[in-house]
This record gives C-alpha cells, sequence and structure tokens, in this order.
C-alpha cells in the first residue's frame, strides 16, 4: 500500500484523511511543489522548497518546518514507498476553516507529500515537439498570484484543456499588453541567433526551477540570455521555442499559433540544453533512466 505523510504522520494512502473544512478544499486557499526524484532523490529540492517558503510568507501561511526536515520527509517517503523515479508533490494549506475569512485564523496548517511512480511525457513530443495555442485568458500583470504555485489553478486547466480539445499540447498566456508570460504548466522559452531568450521574472509569471536551471546551463556553455518583455511575433519569427518544467525538463516546440517555428523540428541549441540539463540531474542524483 502506498503511503503518504499527512501532518506528521506517514499513513496509508487510502486512510489519509483532510477535513471537509479545509481552507485549501473550500477555498484554494494553499500552495503546491511539483518535483521530480531521479534514483530516489528530488532534483534540485532545496530550491523547490525555499519557493514553496517564500510563497508561505506572502501568503501568510506559517509553515515552520525548516527546509531540511521537509526535505528529510519527502526522501524518508520515496524510500518506504520503494520509488526512484518518482513525481513527487507537496501541498500546504491554510488548514481548517475557523468561521471567518481571515487569514491568521490561529488553527494548524496542512501538510501532505504524496508520491507515485513517474512515466513521463510520450516520447513523440520530444521528437516532434509541442503544438501551441494562445489562451483567451489574460494573466494580468497586477494578479497577486501569477508568481506562486497557488492551489487556485483552475485557468491553467482551462487553458490546458482547450488547447487540448483543439489540436494542441500546450496553451500560453499573454499579459493584457500582449506580452508573452508562461504556458499553463510551464516556462517558454525561444532562441534567436544563438541567444536563449524568456520573459523576463518582472512580469506575471511562475519563476520556475527549471527555468533556473537551463537559463544557468545556457550562460555556462557561453551563451547570452535575454530576460525582458517580449511580443508574440519574437516567437513565431525565432529559431527555437522550448517549454521547461521539473516533469517534462526541456520540450521542444514545433508550432505556435498555427505557425511553424523554425524548420519545424527541434533545434540544436535545444537539443543541446537538454542534454546539459540531463548531465546536471546525473551529477546531482546519480543515474537515470
Amino acid at each position: 500500500m502506498n503511503k503518504v505523510y499527512l501532518n506528521g504522520s506517514f499513513v496509508n494512502e487510502d486512510e489519509a484523511v483532510v477535513p471537509v473544512g479545509d481552507r485549501g478544499f473550500l477555498y484554494g486557499d494553499g500552495l503546491f511543489e511539483t518535483m521530480r526524484a531521479y534514483g530516489g532523490r528530488v532534483f534540485r529540492i532545496a530550491n523547490h522548497l525555499k519557493r514553496l517558503k517564500s510563497s508561505a510568507g506572502v501568503f501568510h501561511i506559517p509553515l515552520r518546518e525548516p527546509t531540511d526536515e521537509l526535505a528529510g520527509i519527502v526522501h524518508e517517503l520515496l524510500e518506504m514507498n520503494g520509488l526512484t523515479d518518482a513525481y513527487v508533490r507537496l501541498t500546504l494549506t491554510r488548514g481548517i476553516h475557523g468561521g471567518n475569512l481571515w487569514l491568521d485564523t490561529g488553527e494548524s496548517i496542512t501538510l501532505l507529500v504524496n508520491t507515485r511512480e513517474y512515466h513521463g511525457y510520450p516520447e513523440e513530443l520530444y521528437v516532434r515537439g509541442m503544438k501551441l495555442m494562445v489562451s483567451d485568458a489574460i494573466r494580468h500583470s497586477r494578479s497577486v498570484i501569477g508568481r506562486h504555485k497557488t492551489l487556485n489553478y483552475l485557468e491553467n486547466l482551462l487553458a490546458r484543456d482547450a488547447a487540448r480539445t483543439t489540436g494542441f499540447d500546450e496553451a500560453v498566456f499573454l499579459d493584457e499588453t500582449g506580452c508573452v508570460t508562461e504556458c499553463a504548466t510551464a516556462n517558454v522559452f525561444f532562441v534567436r541567433a544563438g541567444e536563449v531568450c524568456t520573459p523576463s521574472a518582472e512580469l506575471n509569471l511562475l519563476p520556475g526551477i527549471t527555468r533556473g536551471v537551463v537559463m544557468e546551463l545556457a550562460r555556462w556553455s557561453g551563451r547570452k540570455v535575454l530576460e525582458r518583455k517580449w511580443r508574440l511575433r519574437e516567437f513565431e519569427q525565432a529559431d527555437e521555442v522550448f517549454l521547461t518544467n521539473s516533469l517534462m525538463e526541456v520540450m521542444p516546440v514545433c508550432e505556435l499559433a498555427g505557425v511553424e517555428i523554425g524548420s519545424g523540428e527541434p533545434g540544436e541549441v535545444t537539443r543541446e540544453l537538454a542534454a546539459e540539463y540531463r548531465r546536471t540531474v546525473t551529477e546531482e542524483c546519480g543515474e537515470t533512466t
């Protein structure tokens, strides 16, 4: 029986209970982190937990456990479940609804960690590249939640579903000025004359952990990395476009809003960065499958 960690205890998954009055369930009042384990070790777990702690501070959710303690819980759970290559999710909520909507409830938080075997994206997508549509939803620059992984995830799910039902693989969000921000579940980059370009973190986007690693690797290899505001046409006219997140790693894009990107096949820089990313994972986590 697969186990989860819930509020201080490791319990069987089918026995784990979150109260019906939990504010995460009632109001989406919470945060989460999605991570990937290789060989039983989570890649860049410290970065993920630092981001979670930072967001908890912004939203006044009292996550008091030290990051090293949280990391220990995650790795103990992976070992308990006999998992090596795994999907790991940590969910944090404000806890039980106390009868009012103040943020300072005085109640204990809910902390849940669950894991499962990771099966990956279809290999076909890495060979041909993803097709992206532009979402009708606007990622407004003054939203207070866009830079955080909150449980208010319905807009992202709607965008992904709209993409799937219209023959695309992912959806891109623009802000109110028409600048590209991010995709529903990934950060987005383009390559122009060998330069690696991505929307600025000053925009209302999630500062992805994999995004940061890829920028680090690109700079290490001598490539210029540009962060600024970019229009959709700059992505459409790029030599290459690719996406990043912790599960997919580096994913090539072959088409954006019906426009073929570059040659229509995964580009050289995308392939190089994907290989460098995997080498970095192997160095930090050991052999991977």
